[in-house]
């Protein structure tokens, strides 16, 4: 049993084995995220331990705690042996070496037989589970917004107005100004209502006028930016 009264004895460290982040022992799995986390059934053996320590550097007090016959593995916790804690002694060394980690943030696990492996308390951001992988697979970048001449909406037109006035005030809506070629009039006669987008409404508008003669016109460019422009023929221009 390794005692150690005010800080004072050297303590043997033989048992200890301090590991990087990248050590090929398998790291300890942390599920619980709750601020008390349940260590994992113990198959190391619990007992008493005597003494106490203040300000210790943290191999000292893991030796001090942990019988000889127990080895240590402290996984992926940076310079361990620049950390210092306090421990206290009492009819449990597994509580005393709980109580010493926890100010330290790290967690002991006492699954092994006849090793007690000491991993860090911070459980890793889910956010970052999977980068390199997701890095490795090349994403679709999201798609531009639609222009406003492509965005799908509801076109009215109503009795009195007249087919150049309604397609003027329409395209003010999408920043769209039809150019007109012709000097008839086409009035609208009956309520009109049509659905989609300013392309798909002011076609449909015009071919409304079909039976009339002669019959308006209509002739629509988009280049590859999604610029767009539309004429509208208003009889024999």
């Amino acid at each position: 049993m390794n005692i150690l009264r005010n800080g004072g004895a050297a303590v043997a460290l033989a048992h200890l084995l301090i590991a990087s982040a990248a050590s090929a022992a398998s790291p300890v799995a942390l599920t619980a995220a709750s601020p008390a986390v349940k260590t994992p059934a113990a198959a190391v053996s619990d007992g008493p331990v005597e003494g106490f320590g203040s300000d210790l550097p943290l191999p000292i007090v893991l030796a001090a705690i942990i019988p000889t016959n127990v080895s240590v593995l402290i996984d992926g916790v940076s310079d361990a042996t620049s950390l210092k804690t306090s421990w206290e002694g009492g009819p449990s060394w597994h509580k005393s070496l709980d109580d010493a980690l926890r100010p330290l943030d790290l967690i002991a696990n006492y699954g092994e037989p006849h090793r007690v492996t000491i991993t860090t308390l911070h459980l890793p951001d889910p956010s970052r589970i999977g980068v390199a992988e997701a890095a490795a697979v090349q994403t679709t970048p999201p798609a531009p917004p639609l222009p406003q001449w492509q965005q799908p909406d509801v076109w009215h037109a109503e009795i009195g107005q007249d087919l150049a006035d309604v397609a003027r005030e329409w395209g003010k809506r999408v920043n769209v100004v039809p150019v007109f070629k012709g000097d008839y009039t086409y009035p609208v006669e009956a309520p009109l209502t049509f659905r989609g987008n300013f392309d798909e409404a002011i076609t449909k508008f015009v071919k409304s006028f079909s039976t009339a003669s002669p019959p308006p016109l209509i002739h629509h460019w988009m280049d590859e930016e999604n610029n767009y422009a539309v004429q509208i023929i208003l009889g024999n221009p």
